[in-house]
C-alpha cells in the first residue's frame, strides 16, 4: 500500500459569518488570485473550490514565494457545448484566472479536448472517461474509469459474489464507460451474460426484455438517468430481483426515482462518499453543510482535493502556469478526502483512489471496499466497511493547515514557447515526416514535454528536434496536449518521399523482449447486420524472444464505438500464436463501409521495446 508523505489537516468548518460568500475576500490584501470554474455558482465544483478559498482567506490569505499576500476569488462561466467551453476558457482567462476547474461532464470534456489542451493555464477536470485524456496542463481530479471499473468488478466478485452480470449501454456516449467495465470483467476472467445496446428507435422496455432473457443476477447500466431508471423499473416489473450497478449510486435524487422496494439494491463506484468514516470526511461534510446548506457530493470532494493541490502548488512555486504545472507534478503524495492523492505520478491523473459503495434501506450509502491504483485497501482509519455513516449537522470550529510538511521538490521547468506534452500511455511515435506513412525514428514517453519548432497548415503534425535532427510528431489531442499558441509556429515543408508501410509484413523480432504481433482477423458474419450479434476473431503471435505475460486485445466497432475486449492469458511462448474471439451484441446504423483499429496489448502490460509500434492494426468491413 502506498505510504503518504504529506498529510493535510482538513478543517471541520468556520464560523457562519466567514462562510457566507465563501469566494469573497475575508480582509483587504495586496492582491487577488482568481480561480475559474466552468459551471454555475450552485454547482458542486464551484462550492468545493470556494470552500478551500474561504479557508485560505480566513487564515490570512495565500502567501506567494515573493512574499506577496493574496486572497482567492472564485468566478464562474457556464458552458454546455464544446464551443461554449472554449469561450468559457477564454472568458475566464481574460479575467486573469490562474487555473480553471471543469468541465466535469464526461461527454463535454471529451468533446472539448482541443480547447482544454491549448488553454494555456492549468485545467482541473473531474471527468473520469478515458476518452478525455489528461497530461500537460490538464489534470484529472478523480480516478479514471479504467481504475474505477477495475475496483468495481473486484468488489462485485469478492464481496457480492455476482457471476451473472448483464451490461446495458444506452448510446454512443456511454461506450467508454461500458467498455472499461467489460474490459475489467475480462481481466477477472469474466464475461457479461449478455450485452444490450439501445439504438435509435428502440425502447428501454425492449432492452429490459432482452436483458431478462439472460437471467442475470445483476444489471450494469450505463446510460442517462432516465434510461437507467426506466430500464431497472421495467426489469423489476418483469420479476427481476437482482442488483443494479450504476454510476448514479451516490445521487440521492436518482435513488428516489427507483422502485421503493429496490432502493437498497444499488451498487456503484465513486471517488468519495460520506460513508468514509474518517476525520477528514467528517470535517469536510460539516464545513460544507454549514457553509452552503446542502450536502457535498463526490464532485464537491474532487474539487476540494484539486483546489487544495493547486493552493499548495501556488504557495510553493507561484501562480505562473508553468510554475503551477511544475509544482503540481512534484507535490509529494498526501491523504486527501478521496484517499491518497499522488500528483507526483506525473501523468495528469492526480489520484487513483476509488471506492465501491452500496445503498441502504433508506437510500443512504454504505462502504463496501476502497482501492488505490487497483490495490484493495484494508478497512483502517476508523472506517467500518459495510456500515452507513450519517451526515453530521454540527461541527467543531478549527482552522486549516495547508502547508506541506516536507520540503518542496523542483524539476526542470517547462520549456519556453509552444510545448507539446505526451498524454497517451505508454508512448507516441516520432516520425521522419508528417504522417503515419513515414518511418518511425523514435518514441516519446507519456509525460515527456517537447518544444515545437514548426507545423503543417492543418496543425495535425509538428516539428521537433530529435537527437539533433528535424523530426515530426502528431498533434492528435487524444495523444498529446499543447500549451501556447501553435499558430505562431512557422509552416514547414514536409519531406518529399514518405516510406510506404501499407500492407507491410511485420518481421519477427527475436530479441530479449516479447513482441505481440498481428497475424489475421475474421468477422462472423463477414458483413455486419445492424443490431445483430457478431464475433471478431483475432490471431496474434509472439514474435519476440521472451514468453509474454497476460495482455488484452480490443476493438471499438463502428458505428457506435461499441467496445469489446478479451484477455490473452500469460504464457504465449516465443514464436507461438493464439486465436481469441471478441463477442459483440451488434452495432447500430447507418449502413456503410467502416474502418476501425484492433489494439493489441491494450493496457501496455507486455514489455515489447521497439515492438510497441506494431500494436495497432486497421481493418475494413461493411455494415448493412
Amino acid at each position: 500500500m502506498l505510504r503518504t508523505t504529506l498529510r493535510l489537516g482538513l478543517v471541520a468548518c468556520l464560523l457562519a459569518a466567514v462562510l457566507i460568500g465563501a469566494a469573497l475576500p475575508a480582509r483587504a490584501q495586496a492582491g487577488t488570485l482568481v480561480i475559474g470554474v466552468i459551471g454555475t455558482e450552485d454547482s458542486p465544483t464551484f462550492l468545493g473550490v470556494s470552500l478551500v478559498a474561504s479557508y485560505v482567506n480566513a487564515d490570512g490569505g495565500l502567501t506567494l514565494p515573493d512574499g506577496q499576500v493574496v486572497n482567492i476569488s472564485v468566478i464562474t462561466q457556464a458552458a454546455s457545448s464544446a464551443e461554449e467551453v472554449s469561450a468559457a476558457v477564454q472568458s475566464l482567462r481574460s479575467q486573469n484566472a490562474v487555473a480553471v476547474f471543469g468541465p466535469d461532464d464526461d461527454v463535454l470534456a471529451a468533446q472539448s479536448l482541443q480547447s482544454l489542451a491549448t488553454a494555456g493555464v492549468p485545467i482541473f477536470t473531474a471527468a473520469t472517461t478515458t476518452k478525455a485524456p489528461v497530461g500537460g496542463f490538464v489534470f484529472r481530479t478523480q480516478a479514471n474509469d479504467d481504475i474505477r471499473m477495475s475496483a468495481l468488478v473486484d468488489a462485485l466478485q469478492t464481496d457480492l459474489a455476482l457471476s451473472r452480470i448483464a451490461v446495458y449501454q444506452g448510446g454512443d456516449d456511454f461506450a467508454p464507460q461500458a467498455g472499461s467495465f467489460v474490459l475489467a470483467m475480462a481481466k477477472k476472467q469474466q464475461q457479461p451474460v449478455t450485452t444490450v445496446l439501445q439504438v435509435a428507435g428502440s425502447t428501454t422496455d425492449s432492452s429490459a426484455s432482452v436483458a431478462m432473457q439472460a437471467q442475470p443476477d445483476a444489471i450494469a447500466a450505463f446510460g442517462t438517468q432516465d434510461q437507467v431508471v426506466e430500464l431497472f423499473t421495467a426489469m423489476v416489473n418483469a420479476g427481476f430481483d437482482g442488483i443494479l450497478i450504476t454510476n448514479y449510486v451516490t445521487d440521492r435524487a436518482f435513488i428516489n426515482r427507483l422502485p421503493v422496494a429496490k432502493r437498497a439494491d444499488v451498487v456503484g463506484v465513486t471517488g468519495w462518499s460520506p460513508s468514509f468514516n474518517t476525520e477528514e470526511t467528517k470535517s469536510f461534510v460539516a464545513g460544507y453543510v454549514a457553509a452552503f446548506g446542502v450536502a457535498p457530493t463526490a464532485l464537491s470532494a474532487a474539487a476540494y482535493d484539486g483546489a487544495t493541490a493547486l493552493v499548495l502548488a501556488i504557495r510553493a512555486n507561484g501562480s505562473n502556469p508553468g510554475q503551477i504545472l511544475t509544482r503540481v507534478l512534484t507535490t509529494p503524495s498526501f491523504f486527501a478526502l478521496q484517499g491518497i492523492y499522488n500528483p507526483e505520478l506525473g501523468t495528469g491523473d492526480l489520484t487513483q483512489s476509488a471506492a465501491v459503495v452500496g445503498t441502504t434501506n433508506t437510500g443512504g450509502q454504505r462502504l463496501i471496499a476502497r482501492y488505490n491504483g487497483g490495490e484493495r485497501l484494508p478497512a483502517d482509519g476508523g472506517e467500518t466497511v459495510g456500515a452507513a455513516t450519517p451526515i453530521p449537522t454540527t461541527a467543531v470550529v478549527t482552522q486549516p493547515t495547508l502547508a506541506p510538511t516536507t520540503p518542496p521538490i523542483f524539476v526542470t521547468a517547462t520549456p519556453d514557447g509552444v510545448v507539446l506534452t505526451i498524454i497517451f500511455d505508454p508512448q507516441v511515435n516520432i516520425r521522419s515526416g508528417p504522417g503515419t506513412n513515414y518511418e518511425i525514428i523514435g518514441r516519446a514517453l507519456k509525460g515527456e514535454q517537447l518544444k515545437l519548432f514548426g507545423r503543417v497548415a492543418s496543425n495535425q503534425w509538428y516539428v521537433i528536434n530529435y537527437n539533433g535532427q528535424q523530426a515530426w510528431i502528431t498533434g492528435d489531442p487524444t495523444l498529446v496536449s499543447i500549451s501556447g499558441d501553435p499558430n505562431t509556429l512557422p509552416l514547414v515543408t514536409p519531406p518529399a518521399t514518405p516510406i510506404p508501410t501499407v500492407g507491410a509484413t511485420v518481421a519477427p523480432t527475436a530479441g530479449a523482449e516479447a513482441d505481440i504481433q498481428y497475424v489475421s482477423h475474421a468477422l462472423n458474419p463477414g458483413t455486419l447486420i445492424q443490431n445483430q450479434p457478431f464475433t471478431l476473431t483475432v490471431t496474434v503471435r509472439n514474435g519476440g524472444g521472451t514468453t509474454a505475460g497476460q495482455f488484452a486485445v480490443a476493438a471499438s466497432m463502428r458505428p457506435g464505438e461499441v467496445f469489446g475486449a478479451t484477455i490473452v492469458p500469460a504464457g504465449l511462448a516465443p514464436g507461438a500464436a493464439t486465436t481469441v474471439n471478441i463477442s459483440y451484441a451488434g452495432v447500430p446504423g447507418p449502413a456503410g463501409a467502416y474502418s476501425v483499429a484492433i489494439v493489441l496489448d491494450l493496457n501496455g502490460e507486455v514489455a515489447e521495446g521497439a515492438g510497441e509500434g506494431n500494436n495497432i492494426i486497421t481493418i475494413n468491413y461493411n455494415v448493412q
